[in-house]
């Protein structure tokens, strides 16, 4: 079983994390968690992009997670733990290029125009596959990477009340 573990939707992420956990334990089968930014980041081909990833979703409110990925032969792998940021604050960690991937709303989308070393991919990437999360879970499951589904948690980034 492959779930999302985050970030997201507070909500989303308790009831689909339930649901796999429970799930994985009744019929005693290998779970894997997979952080959502992972998930938008396999979405990008290495041909699409020269210099950096960074991978980003809505956080409300002005804000946005991201966490920037380097290439390697397996993939895409997260340089970062994820963090939350605003769009300016995000724009100045940018030192090199840059391309953006993700939920980009229409203010970012501005503001990554605008910032130099900056660009993005199309917009239609932004659609969440169920198909990456299938591929990565499929090779982890090939590695024998399993997570534990009893310590197994969601990855949030701020309060519950949206805080």
């Amino acid at each position: 079983v492959a779930v999302a573990l985050g970030p997201g939707s507070y909500t989303g992420l308790r009831i689909g994390l339930g649901a796999a956990k429970g799930f994985a334990l009744a019929n005693h089968t290998p779970i894997f968690g997979i952080p959502t930014l992972d998930i938008v980041a396999a979405s990008v081909s290495r041909s699409q992009i020269s210099g950096r990833l960074v991978a980003v979703i809505e956080a409300g409110r002005t804000r946005v997670s991201a966490a920037a990925y380097e290439w390697e032969r397996s993939g895409w792998v997260a340089a970062a733990d994820p963090t939350n940021y605003t769009w300016p604050e995000l724009l100045a960690t940018v030192s090199e290029l840059t391309t953006f991937v993700g939920e980009i709303s229409v203010e970012g989308m501005k503001l990554i125009r605008t910032t130099k070393n900056c660009r993005m991919i199309s917009p239609a990437a932004a659609v969440r596959r169920p198909a990456f999360l299938a591929e990565i879970g499929w090779q982890r499951l090939r590695q024998n990477e399993a997570d534990d589904p009893r310590t197994l948690t969601p990855l949030y980034f701020r309060n519950p009340d949206g805080s």
